[in-house]
């Protein structure tokens, strides 16, 4: 059990930093279909999905146990794998949003909400969720 969250982590750390990455050349390297929302409209609601995530990680994050001196790594994470799983899809979920609103916008505030989630993620590696 102890590599499994390690693994997945990565993997979504990966998968979602890739994906970011080809919208970001895709935005440099062509040119975007038309997008029938306004960019001002974008903004708020990436405004308002970042924040929202913002919030349920910290919720989330909130409800993970410490660890306790002594406690066996492979038992804390059978009580916290579902949260950090949440956790890390929260994460992912504002990385992948804010390149895909990049993708379709060209603005900048997306690429920071991209940017947060990465920031997100890092904070919420397994290493640091077990207090290793």
């Amino acid at each position: 059990m102890l590599n499994v969250p390690k693994v997945l982590y990565w993997a979504l750390f990966a998968g979602a930093t890739l994906g970011a990455a080809v919208l970001a050349i895709l935005r440099a390297t062509t040119t975007p279909p038309a997008f029938a929302v306004p960019v001002n409209v974008l903004r708020y609601v990436i405004l308002a999905l970042a924040v929202g995530v913002l919030f349920a990680v910290q919720v989330v994050r909130g409800r993970i146990p410490a660890r306790e001196p002594g406690l066996d790594a492979a038992r804390w994470w059978r009580g916290a794998f579902g949260l950090a799983i949440a956790t890390w899809g929260l994460a992912e979920s504002l990385i992948l949003i804010g390149a895909l609103f990049y993708y379709f916008s060209g603005d900048a505030l997306p690429v920071g909400a991209a940017a947060l989630g990465l920031v997100l993620m890092v904070l919420a590696a397994p290493d640091r969720l077990a207090g290793e």
